[in-house]
């Protein structure tokens, strides 16, 4: 479950970057996932709320932005989206070749914290 280690980053970066805001309590967290890093988004925020508790981040809502990657296929030369069952099977939609060069998808970004006193 590595929902738990992202949720413990996410915390601890919004709480350095809000100590200088006394009494500010988040209200919501965007972020934006690749799909190739495979993360639950219902684990990601189970484990955010549990270790939340206590915080600034307490009751903080988690607004998530799952981002696709792109793909080359190396044996047909599609260029796209690929089709994605789970870790293990990526393939290319149009050949079903598993030689893919990625662009994308591995991103985990906190765009926008909302705060209120």
């Amino acid at each position: 479950m590595h929902e738990l280690s992202y949720a413990y980053s996410i915390l601890n970066s919004i709480l350095e970057s809000i100590k200088d805001y006394k009494d500010a309590k988040v209200k919501e967290i965007h972020l934006e996932i690749g799909r190739l890093i495979f993360i639950n988004p219902d684990q990601l925020r189970f484990a955010f709320e549990v270790i939340a508790e206590g915080t600034a981040c307490e009751g903080a809502e988690l607004k998530i932005k799952f981002i696709d990657p792109k793909c080359k296929c190396l044996k047909c030369g599609y260029e796209g989206k690929p089709e994605i069952l789970d870790e293990i099977e990526i393939y290319c939609p149009k050949c079903k070749s598993l030689s893919l060069k990625f662009e994308g998808g591995k991103e985990f970004l906190i765009k926008n914290v909302i705060l209120v006193k």
